[in-house]
């Protein structure tokens, strides 16, 4: 056996190895039920964290059942990373069947036992009012509490609305603070935040190459959304079309779709060169679009 092969072999049990032990442990949290649950909650952590993987893993039935037994389990039990991460599943409906209701109430329970995430989720719901009536004062003071955790989704979603002022009332020196210290912690998507406000001078003197700035250091962190922002102000101002459409291009192999519906545009209205050349681009950026492939 080579090397390569040895390497190739032990990564592979290892893998079968996990997927075992994971297995072990919701059947050991399924039958612990909710009372021997919460007597071992510490040991048992690992197997919330396998149940909700499993749900994110294109699931059998079978799996959804019994991964979902494993959460309402641990949620019963007291586990606050449970309740949050059912509250998530049943409020999103991504895989559980969607149950609004249950969902607010698993999410209510894990932010009042200070759950950071569930906090930062919960805020969010109350702020942006599309499955409950908008409740700002109560969306401010949750996002907070998960800021002040070092929660950076709150961080960033709250400092964007203290700037903008557009929900909750301006605070531009907190607002700012709260976004610098997202960036510190790596969060690209704050950097976009930012580029944002700075780009349309909302909140903040306007400053486009200190947007550009904040867009090219996300980008350097995996979010192009920021690029496609500008590139498309760029390509509409049909200033520099060719710098447009390769920072276009770049968002959009980055993974912002976004990008490829802008440049879809540009070449239908002739912002990206005339005749067959613009048809040709069309073509290929519609079916980008179409495909959301980045």
């Amino acid at each position: 056996m080579t090397k390569a092969e040895s390497i190739t072999t032990r990564v592979g049990r290892a893998t079968h190895i996990r997927a075992a032990l994971g297995a072990m442990l919701i059947a050991s949290a399924l039958s612990m039920g909710a009372a021997g649950y919460a007597q071992t909650a510490v040991d048992a952590v690992p197997a919330v964290e396998e149940a909700n993987n499993a749900l994110w893993s294109d699931p059998d039935a079978e799996t959804v059942a019994r991964a979902r037994q494993v959460l309402e389990a641990a949620a019963a039990g007291g586990d606050s990373e449970a309740r949050y991460r059912l509250g998530q599943h049943l409020l999103n409906g991504w895989v559980l069947e969607r149950d609004t209701e249950q969902g607010l109430a698993w999410l209510d329970r894990a932010a009042k036992a200070g759950h950071a995430a569930a906090q930062a989720e919960l805020g969010q719901v109350y702020l942006w009012g599309k499955l409950v009536p908008a409740d700002p004062d109560r969306a401010e003071e949750l996002l907070a509490a998960a800021a002040d955790k070092g929660d950076v989704t709150a961080q960033r979603v709250l400092g964007e609305q203290l700037v903008g002022g557009w929900t909750l009332p301006r605070d531009v020196v907190r607002g700012q603070s709260l976004l610098a210290q997202a960036i510190a912690q790596g969060d690209a998507a704050a950097h976009v935040a930012l580029g944002k406000l700075l780009m349309y001078g909302t909140g903040l003197d306007m400053d486009k190459a200190q947007a550009l700035a904040h867009f090219e250091a996300a980008a350097e962190g995996g979010n192009g959304h920021g690029l496609a922002v500008y590139g498309e102000d760029l390509m509409w101002k049909f200033t520099a079309p060719e710098d447009a459409e390769a920072m276009l291009v770049r968002a959009g192999e980055m993974g912002a779709s976004e990008a490829w519906v802008a440049l879809a545009h540009g070449a239908m209205y002739g912002y990206l060169g005339g005749g067959s050349v613009s048809r040709a681009k069309f073509a290929g950026y519609a079916a980008k679009a179409r495909g959301g492939r980045g």
